[in-house]
């Protein structure tokens, strides 16, 4: 006996549809994303962040380094830190990066924090702006400021004048050519090796605390803080020979 059902029954019963398990998943998945972002937007929230409109009296430099502090100190890297700070846009910054992104969708998504920053600079940064920092650091001499100071605004400026500073050898001639005579006379044998610019800045900090305690106890500088001085190259040498 056979059984047969009628078109209409057939049509009144379920059907049963295989939903793979990921899409299944897709809903709460969206909704903790979601929550996620929520929580991270009220955490960048607390730091007050400033908003920019590329005005020329606005400081494009400053709002992109307190941008940059924000993001590293929340985490966040790579075109999601592109988007929160491009969050803080409006008026003609905004229509800037509104207008890239409609032009170019795919390599705005894709943007690095480096390329959005030298974006960013060369928009709303005036050249005569980058003439002026140039021109400090290569007249930049250490005069009255400790060494960290000088190391500070050394580091600051040389961001901006990278053509002068495209090798090694060049950033240190110029750091130690900046320094006061007491110290610069005491780093000639840096000039003549193969040394990193982070070994000369922990070099010349020891030399000034060197010549801090010889004023301190009215000792002369001589063949002992040049010997000390050997010291510290060799040492420094010989540990960056085992790192490497």
């Amino acid at each position: 006996m056979s059984l047969s059902f009628s078109p209409d029954l057939l049509h009144a019963v379920p059907k049963i549809i295989l939903v793979p398990r990921a899409v299944l998943n897709q809903p709460e998945d969206r909704v903790t994303a979601s929550k996620d972002e929520h929580r991270r937007l009220e955490r960048f929230k607390k730091y007050e962040p400033h908003v920019f409109s590329g005005l020329a009296s606005d400081d494009a430099l400053g709002f992109l380094e307190k941008f940059h502090c924000i993001i590293c100190a929340m985490g966040i890297s790579g075109s999601r830190g592109v988007s929160f700070t491009a969050f803080q846009l409006q008026g003609v910054a905004y229509e800037w990066w509104r207008t890239y992104k409609l032009d170019s969708p795919d390599e705005a998504a894709s943007l690095t924090w480096t390329q959005f920053s030298d974006m960013f600079l060369r928009e709303f940064v005036p050249q005569s702006l980058w003439d002026a920092w140039r021109a400090e650091f290569e007249h930049l001499r250490q005069g009255t400021m400790t060494v960290l100071e000088y190391v500070i605004r050394y580091t600051s400026l040389a961001r901006h004048a990278l053509a002068l500073v495209s090798s090694v050898c060049e950033r240190v001639r110029r750091f130690i050519k900046g320094l006061i005579p007491s110290i610069r006379s005491s780093m000639t044998r840096e000039l003549e090796m193969d040394i990193s610019y982070q070994q000369v800045l922990s070099i010349t900090r020891r030399i000034e605390g060197m010549h801090a305690r010889d004023i301190k106890i009215g000792r002369p500088r001589g063949l002992e803080s040049q010997a000390i001085i050997l010291v510290l190259v060799l040492q420094l040498q010989f540990a960056m020979v085992w790192v490497i």
